[in-house]
């Protein structure tokens, strides 16, 4: 970039202030400076491609290119595009839904994050490096995602649901061979599947894969798989048979985080397989029962070994006696369901708990005491969430009662929703948490200006957010750390 005009680098900038959709990213030599560039989508990509082959012939300074949700996919995008990744070489990222010839890729010899969202002409190996006609290993490949397209060429848009699920077909590798092929030859490859979550759900595909001889043998185990989506639909995210589980289970031995949106009644049970399982998410909105015949036989086989526990449903929900007595090694606990207790029945502590986030579903309520006794039980709390629309029913008379187990002395920070909290009880939960360092929080008792002075009253220090907020993404992004 050092022999680049100023005034060239200055109309790109100006061109692209103009737009947010899409964006380069682009290095210069010195690490120590970062330049992004922002592009729009439609007639006018192509034409920035064009400016950027100009700008620099080498692009050896480009990094990241996502160009994910184009619309108007013509044969000079292809081509500008093509020509754009071949000269880029130190490439690490590429998002993109505008179809090209898979082969200019293998000048991209740093490349971690592929991600594509369109059918290639020829096969998914192609990005392989080739000598002496065979398939080279790639060594730095860590992701490679495929996501469905639209028959009338318009790319998924993530924030739209619900989708009209006969305009999209999906554009996952249909042969179980050239899967087996990435899966071998890419020996640090850790997700593999469509969207930013692995699964390797397709009925096609399990069929080609399960007759495949050197799908398993030749591929190494993983640590790390994904499958669904929370706002899913059923073309593009879907676990249908027990062989997608028992494919999975067998393949990545070594999985240690595994997040299932259920779709169909299938069977846990392949996962008591995976003796290093410890971050475990569950979601369904769908057959109640299920809950009892299949999540709750595996929490009881595979409970004690999970640190990291994530349950979503809408129709049940679980109780804290069945938590602590299979699940007592827990430090995260996310819930979005119903929450019971047995209360003539003895509850231990929950030794190790350190994070609980709490939320429910429409229409449905937190029993006052279930809430009382997880909290209560609960004495190396570090960050607490509860939040939904006052169904959780946080009372001055309920936290009085936690208060008399748990005075939450290593409380660090709390999210407390939409909570039935007075001046006096609030203050009196300030005074107890003594490492309480920010606080998010609104009550429908008082304004939002009694509850901060309430606050900064008793400890000064607080960091306030006065209003509604929601943890769960954040506890799952600390789980992922």
């Amino acid at each position: 970039m050092e022999n680049v005009p100023k005034r060239c680098i200055g109309v790109f900038r100006a061109y692209c202030s103009r737009r947010s959709q899409f964006f380069f990213r682009i290095y210069e030599r010195q690490a120590y400076k970062l330049i992004m560039y922002r592009i729009a989508f439609g007639g006018d990509l192509y034409l920035i491609m064009e400016l950027l082959l100009v700008i620099n012939s080498d692009l050896q300074c480009l990094q990241i290119v996502d160009v994910y949700e184009v619309r108007e996919n013509t044969e000079k995008l292809s081509e500008n595009l093509a020509i754009l990744l071949q000269k880029s070489g130190n490439l690490e990222e590429l998002h993109c839904s505008i179809p090209f010839d898979l082969k200019v890729l293998r000048n991209c010899k740093k490349l971690k994050h592929l991600k594509l969202c369109f059918r290639p002409k020829r096969p998914w190996t192609d990005f392989l490096e080739v000598k002496d006609n065979e398939l080279q290993p790639s060594a730095s490949l860590k992701s490679f995602t495929v996501c469905s397209y639209s028959v009338d060429n318009f790319s998924i848009r993530r924030n739209i649901f619900p989708l009209v699920t006969s305009r999209w077909k999906s554009c996952f590798p249909d042969h179980g061979e050239e899967l087996s092929t990435i899966l071998t030859l890419c020996p640090e490859l850790e997700a593999v599947g469509k969207r930013e979550k692995l699964l390797l759900v397709q009925r096609n595909v399990n069929r080609e894969i399960k007759e495949s001889p050197k799908f398993l043998p030749n591929s190494p185990p993983r640590s790390c798989i994904w499958a669904g989506n929370y706002a899913v639909t059923e073309t593009c995210f879907r676990i249908p048979t027990d062989v997608s589980l028992e494919l999975a289970t067998a393949f990545y031995s070594e999985i240690k985080k595994l997040f299932l949106d259920i779709c169909d009644e299938i069977s846990l049970t392949p996962l008591r397989k995976l003796k290093k399982l410890a971050y475990f998410g569950f979601f369904t909105a769908h057959y109640p029962t299920y809950i009892y015949k299949h999540l709750y036989p595996f929490l009881v086989y595979m409970g004690h070994q999970l640190t990291y526990l994530r349950l979503s449903f809408e129709n049940d929900g679980i109780s804290v006696n069945f938590l602590r007595r299979h699940c007592p090694n827990l430090k995260w606990l996310i819930l979005h369901c119903s929450l019971e207790v047995a209360v003539k029945e003895r509850i231990e502590n929950f030794e190790y708990l350190e994070d609980i986030t709490l939320s429910t579903p429409m229409f449905h309520h937190y029993d006052e005491q279930s809430l009382e006794i997880l909290l209560s039980k609960s004495l190396k709390l570090s960050a607490l969430s509860i939040s939904g629309n006052a169904s959780i029913p946080l009372t001055d008379k309920s936290l009085n009662k936690i208060l008399e187990h748990n005075t939450f002395s290593k409380l660090k920070s709390a999210n407390i929703d939409d909570c039935n909290l007075y001046k006096k009880g609030l203050q009196k939960f300030i005074a107890h948490a003594k490492n309480l360092e920010t606080l998010y929080i609104s009550s429908l008792n008082m304004n939002l200006f009694d509850v901060k002075a309430a606050v900064l009253k008793v400890n000064p220090k607080i960091i306030v957010n006065v209003g509604s907020y929601t943890s769960s993404g954040d506890a799952l992004s600390r789980m992922l750390q």
